[in-house]
């Protein structure tokens, strides 16, 4: 399911933002793809709920895409997501209404 997740969001990057290179598309999508399970799993730990999970999820790679200009390729790219996942967190906290 998060492989099907990730392409769905990566097909939504592609005209989301026209300053990116070719490369630098092709490069997030590859570190995405080789570390989206670990990430999904790491969000798992943090939400009792799968649902919840998936949506964290999918916010997390919106803010990773968003925030790709920041990400410095010297450091772990799974460190970064997973940081990135725990902010996209919070509004899960409170119960839905």
């Amino acid at each position: 399911m998060q492989g099907e997740i990730s392409l769905r969001i990566l097909a939504c990057f592609s005209t989301g933002f026209p300053l990116m290179t070719h490369a630098d598309r092709d490069d997030f999508a590859e570190l995405l793809v080789c570390n989206q399970r670990r990430v999904f799993a790491y969000i798992v730990t943090l939400l009792s709920n799968r649902d919840d999970a998936e949506d964290v999820f999918q916010n997390t790679c919106l803010i990773l895409w968003k925030k790709w200009a920041e990400y410095d390729p010297r450091r772990d790219f799974f460190a970064w997501a997973t940081y990135c996942g725990k902010n996209a967190r919070p509004v899960f906290i409170y119960p839905r209404t």
